[in-house]
């Protein structure tokens, strides 16, 4: 099994609104991509924490990943995501 997982802040002046519309948008994606087996994220907004969103994918295979990554349905989201965050912050890992 592949973890995978990204960190990102929200742009300056961007709201929670914006960070709940991230969340819907990329937890839709389990119905629109069958290989995603587990896709999950998470909002925080503690002062101890260096990111504000965080999203925890699994996948079967690096293979299924790959194919998460340039999927249209995935770069549509992406799209968007990059438009209210940066800092972005990625790990994949075999389970």
């Amino acid at each position: 099994m592949i973890k995978h997982m990204v960190m990102w802040n929200l742009q300056e002046g961007k709201t929670v609104e914006d960070a709940k519309m991230v969340k819907s948008k990329l937890e839709g994606l389990k119905n629109e991509i069958d290989f995603l087996k587990e896709i999950h994220v998470y909002l925080n907004y503690l002062t101890s924490s260096d990111r504000q969103i965080v999203l925890e994918c699994l996948f079967e295979t690096e293979d299924d990943l790959k194919a998460y990554q340039v999927h249209p349905k995935h770069v549509a989201v992406s799209n968007f995501v990059k438009s209210v965050t940066n800092d972005r912050v990625c790990i994949d890992y075999q389970m």
